[in-house]
């Protein structure tokens, strides 16, 4: 007999990140407490956290790929602050609308999980899970359109973990030759529906 309280398993992550709009408003202190601040949200689905976590990026600011350390360079830029590892240790410090890209700038600075865990508090399981996409990034800056298209697995990976293909093309080393998108690496089918590079729809 199933009762009416039952619950199937959940085979999908989904992740809400609040949107910010700060700069708007000049006198509005930067730091996220308690205060509702936000001026909206917005919600992703996936079989992964990883996957799910760079569509919620993508959709909570137009301007960036994913879980990129660039993001965090622009909002730098506009601070008139150098891209250095104070700023960054300072970012991790205190929540902010932007420190989920601090934390990709410090990956990419050469930063562990341990380090980013020590200032941040932030669980280490959801660190680690960011530092696999770092660890993709590096991995696809190493080769070219060519290389990767030979090398299927991590092709897979990069997409089970939620990369789009204009951030897969960006990250690739340049090549004189050959199609400028990853796209072309993905086979034909106009039945995929909702299928995800994890398996099932």
């Amino acid at each position: 007999v199933t009762t009416a309280c039952f619950e199937p398993s959940l085979d999908y992550v989904v992740a809400k990140v609040p949107r910010w709009d700060l700069r708007k408003f000049s006198t509005v202190d930067q730091a996220v407490g308690s205060c509702m601040k936000s001026v909206g949200e917005v919600m992703a689905i996936g079989r992964t956290f990883e996957e799910t976590i760079q569509k919620a990026l993508r959709m909570v600011d137009e301007s960036c790929n994913g879980f990129e350390a660039e993001r965090f360079d622009q909002e730098l830029m506009h601070r008139g602050v150098a891209s250095t590892e104070e700023p960054v240790k300072a970012e991790l410090q205190k929540p902010s609308p932007t420190r989920i890209w601090s934390i990709a700038k410090a990956f990419e600075l050469g930063m562990s999980v341990e380090d980013v865990h020590e200032l941040t508090k932030i669980d280490r399981w959801f660190l680690s899970k960011l530092h696999h996409i770092h660890c993709l990034k590096q991995s696809l800056k190493s080769m070219d359109y060519q290389e990767l298209s030979k090398n299927k697995a991590l092709l897979r990976e990069t997409k089970r973990c939620g990369f789009a293909d204009r951030q897969i093309a960006k990250e690739l080393r340049a090549r004189d030759e050959g199609p400028s998108s990853p796209s072309a690496l993905q086979p034909e089918d106009d039945s995929l529906g909702a299928e995800t590079y994890a398996g099932g729809r």
